[in-house]
């Protein structure tokens, strides 16, 4: 089943993936990488930067922004300035309605099954709570994240503090019954990427522990609900993404209990695989699953054309290879005031970054590399000892075009370079090199 959620767009050239400070997100990297073998400039900026110029970029892209909970004024008016200079998504009248879970009580009056809830905003009546005949109650805020401010207890007596300290804050608390089938079942979490149906995970419970996240099948009535809901809550083509969280109620039916179109954590595509193992490797998920380098973009991957018409392409210098070498000396170029593409351009023939890092044994995990340095300006970030290197490596340099913007075409398969001996007016050699490729030709001045 396929939900159309967004229309296709033109690819965007420069893209800003919005996050916050002090946050390990780890599904940066993989996003950033899958923009890069699209050719795309795509770098991680923190959305509250007064020194961002949101207009340089063609797509801003709303992702680990989780402390909009402190700041959610703040956060909503940030999205209605970058909506005004460029394309957000989601767009800012989604984050403004989905960043309150009242949009739930909105929800439930559209006819859609809900997880009963009961609404305290301050100065209301609190007897609704103290009725109930739920064994175990969940308290928490209305805009919240994670848990954050969230109590779970059989004790009626510390559900009704709870509602008090939070409506005596000021904030609006909701009462919902804690559902112990989370504990067997979980919850069954729908993404919706590029505008259809991705994959889903079943979810642990958030409360009191229990299991890990694990790959899971929806059944056919998790994904009616899932079609329902997104067909209220949004307009059509309004949304980039979205993440549809379902439990089941006693009598076995779904219902909903959260919708996420402001940062959903995707859990990564390769959980439509059927890998063992949890989490997957973020890396090797966007080099492997084919939605995952449109997720966020919205277009299909374009390969380099190929074929040749005669023309050279001239440059200043050209390298040859996106390895560690190559990137490094691609680096410099850019520091030393060469243009991207006009000033040089790295080729690459492999379909996606990483070098030879890419066609290692699987044996060869990053506790028994021996010795790696990290690229200029760029540190390796903290890996498990136990990922494969030919996965930890090549998302690491997907990153590092990505954050430095360099030129690399791939896949380009360098054919011949020899000296161009037709270059000067009067038909003799120039001194610069000709470089063929199955892509094309270019000319650079040799090193």
């Amino acid at each position: 089943m396929s939900t159309a959620l967004h229309p296709s767009v033109r690819r965007p050239q420069r893209v800003a993936y919005a996050t916050c400070r002090g946050v390990e997100d780890v599904e940066a990297m993989p996003v950033l990488a899958a923009f890069a073998r699209l050719g795309v400039s795509a770098e991680a900026v923190f959305w509250n930067d007064p020194g961002v110029d949101w207009a340089g970029y063609d797509l801003v892209l709303v992702r680990s922004v989780w402390d909009y909970i402190l700041y959610r004024a703040e956060f909503l008016a940030w999205s209605r300035r970058v909506s005004a200079l460029t394309r957000l998504a989601n767009p800012a009248r989604v984050l403004e309605r989905n960043t309150d879970k009242t949009y739930l009580r909105e929800l439930a009056a559209a006819g859609l099954p809900v997880v009963p809830t009961l609404w305290v905003a301050p100065g209301d009546p609190v007897d609704g709570v103290a009725a109930v005949d739920w064994p175990e109650l969940v308290v928490k805020p209305t805009v919240s994240s994670g848990a954050r401010d969230t109590v779970r207890t059989a004790d009626r007596a510390e559900a009704l503090a709870q509602v008090a300290a939070l409506t005596a804050a000021g904030r609006t608390a909701m009462v919902q019954p804690y559902l112990t089938m989370v504990e067997d079942e979980g919850e069954t979490s729908l993404l919706y990427l590029g505008g259809e149906f991705s994959h889903a995970v079943r979810r642990g419970p958030m409360l009191g522990g229990g299991f890990a996240d694990v790959a899971r099948e929806p059944d056919a009535d998790q994904l009616a609900l899932a079609a329902r809901v997104l067909a209220v809550a949004a307009e059509p083509g309004e949304l980039l993404y979205a993440r549809v969280d379902l439990v089941r109620l006693a009598d076995g039916s779904p219902a909903l209990i959260e919708l996420e179109l402001t940062e959903p954590g995707c859990s990564s595509p390769c959980a439509r695989t059927g890998r063992t193992g949890w989490p997957p490797r973020p890396a090797r998920c966007c080099r492997e699953h084919p939605t995952a380098p449109r997720c966020f973009t919205g277009v299909t991957v374009e390969r380099a054309s190929t074929g040749d018409d005669g023309t050279v392409r001239e440059v200043d210098a050209l390298v040859i290879g996106a390895g560690q070498a190559g990137l490094s000396a691609a680096y410099h170029l850019r520091r030393r005031g060469f243009a991207p593409h006009t000033g040089f351009v790295v080729l690459d023939a492999d379909d996606a970054p990483g070098g030879a890092w890419a066609h290692r044994s699987p044996s060869l995990t990053m506790a028994t590399v021996h010795g790696f340095h990290d690229l200029p300006d760029f540190e390796l970030p903290a890996t498990d000892p136990a990922a494969e290197a030919r996965v930890a490596v090549p998302g690491y340099f997907a990153a590092y075009e990505a954050q430095h913007a360099l030129p690399v075409l791939r896949p380009v398969k360098v054919l011949a370079v020899r000296e161009r001996p037709d270059g000067r007016p009067d038909g003799g050699p120039d001194g610069r090199l000709l470089v063929e490729t199955d892509a094309g030709r270019w000319a650079a001045a040799p090193c």
